[in-house]
């Protein structure tokens, strides 16, 4: 990796950041000031401009997360990983069940958004059927040996995951963002013994998930149409 050159990207895209926020300003007085003069149907014009201009921002920060995750896969650690997947939240002090975490379809891609308390958001997108394929080989681990580790994962799924997926560079990423998800939805529980280690959720059994990860399905899709 050239840090250098990714510092240098970096700062491409807090500049152009600023500049898209500058614009939107400029939009928001312009609202103000047609709302001075009464114009309801330029005021209607320009919030509607402020609306496209804050999903284009969103997705500019979805692009520099992205280049920072191609641009730092040079390690197989998971506490690395780990950071860069879980950049927000986990280093504002939440736990996994206080994150915001949103998911979506898209045709056969869950899309799964974790947005932080300051309105930063990581996007993950995994096809649904490696998502089905990842959720069941950790519940056969669990099942087998009471827990299961990203990396005992990783093993078995890296070649599934290079193949059917865009993480390509970086394998383990759709995985412990799966763990994640399947720790915010009260499905694992990290350890109390090794934070790598995780086990079926209190209370729960291996013949109870598919059921389970249906409803999760079922449940995004009724929000995404």
């Amino acid at each position: 990796m050239n840090a250098n050159y990714t510092s240098y990207t970096n700062e491409q895209f807090n500049n152009l950041i600023t500049s898209i926020n500058q614009d939107k300003n400029i939009l928001l007085q312009q609202i103000q000031t047609n709302a001075a003069n009464g114009d309801i149907k330029k005021i209607r014009f320009l919030a509607n401009q402020v609306e496209r201009v804050e999903d284009f921002l969103k997705r500019i920060k979805e692009l520099e997360y992205d280049w920072n995750v191609i641009m730092r896969d040079t390690t197989d650690k998971e506490m690395v990983i780990e950071t860069q997947v879980n950049q927000v939240g986990k280093q504002s002090d939440q736990t996994p069940g206080e994150e915001n975490m949103k998911l979506s379809i898209m045709g056969d891609i869950l899309k799964v958004e974790t947005v932080s308390s300051d309105g930063r958001m990581l996007s993950n997108r995994i096809p649904i059927p490696l998502f089905r394929q990842i959720i069941s080989t950790a519940v056969q681990y669990i099942d087998k040996q009471g827990y299961v580790k990203v990396s005992e994962v990783l093993g078995d799924l890296k070649e599934d995951i290079i193949e059917q997926s865009n993480y390509k560079k970086s394998p383990r990423i759709p995985i412990y963002v799966i763990f994640k998800l399947a720790t915010n939805k009260n499905i694992f529980k990290v350890s109390e013994k090794n934070s790598h280690h995780y086990e079926l959720d209190s209370g729960l059994f291996a013949s109870d998930i598919p059921g389970i990860i249906d409803n999760l399905l079922i449940e995004a899709k009724m929000q995404t149409d």
